[in-house]
């Protein structure tokens, strides 16, 4: 009786311990989600000089093309002073700080379209900054979207913890919060993962995780429950052989 009285206290620990996580995990990314919304610009001012580092190693190629097509004997005839003038001020401004250049490209509302019938180079130099300024605009768009899709599918994993915690019979609860608090797991393993080397701060030739997070962590999630049983038998197993030995000797 007194073991049994233990056993229950302990289950009620464990599901108030539980629930009080998943609780702070679900506030914490509502609260997260929404930032990416009302503060999106200090989010975007935040991830700024990584867009840029990345936008660099983006055009550095494109800017290195234009250059050598002012090399070009046939392509300097088809420029008149000005026009050559024009294009090697771009490439030094580039060239002398990469960074301001695209910070000052990407601050313009729009870009003036280049005409149809412009010569060859200028208009290259022109599809270049285009180029430049979307390739700018789409990695700090796709950051933003990683970013609310990370606090959004850890907020569904932090609801469905409690959904499981509040409403499940009493016959399974213990099985159930258990479960519960491996989901709580798998969401800080799988936000470590995120941080530290799957995204916004590393991310590599500019994949990003996107709505492949969902399935890590359900993946970690059912990792996880197949591996507490397993690790739960063992244990089992080894406290019987104890007794055994100890019954033996």
């Amino acid at each position: 009786m007194v073991a049994l009285k233990e056993t229950k206290g302990a289950g009620n620990l464990m599901r108030q311990l539980t629930l009080g996580l998943n609780v702070f995990v679900a506030v914490f990314f509502v609260g997260f989600l929404i930032y990416t919304f009302v503060g999106q610009q200090h989010l975007e001012g935040l991830a700024r000089q990584f867009v840029t580092e990345k936008t660099i190693a983006y055009s550095l190629p494109l800017v290195d093309a234009v250059e050598e097509g002012m090399r070009s004997p046939l392509i300097k005839k088809l420029l008149n002073d000005d026009q050559e003038a024009a294009i090697n001020q771009q490439i030094q401004e580039y060239r002398n700080d990469p960074a301001a250049y695209i910070a000052d490209l990407t601050r313009q509302k729009k870009l003036s379209p280049a005409p149809q019938r412009l010569n060859p180079l200028l208009r290259k130099v022109s599809e270049t900054k285009e180029k430049i300024r979307t390739y700018y605009d789409q990695t700090l768009a796709a950051l933003i979207a990683d970013l609310r899709i990370f606090a959004f599918s850890n907020l569904c994993a932090a609801l469905i913890a409690l959904g499981l915690i509040c409403w499940s019979p009493g016959k399974i609860r213990q099985s159930v919060v258990w479960f519960s608090f491996l989901i709580f797991a798998a969401v800080l393993y799988c936000s470590y993962l995120y941080v530290d080397g799957l995204s916004f701060f590393r991310i590599l030739l500019g994949v990003h995780l996107g709505w492949t997070y969902p399935l890590l962590l359900c993946l970690a999630v059912v990792g996880l429950f197949l591996e507490y049983p397993l690790r739960r038998r063992t244990g089992e197993i080894q406290n019987t052989d104890a007794v055994s030995n100890g019954g033996t000797s």
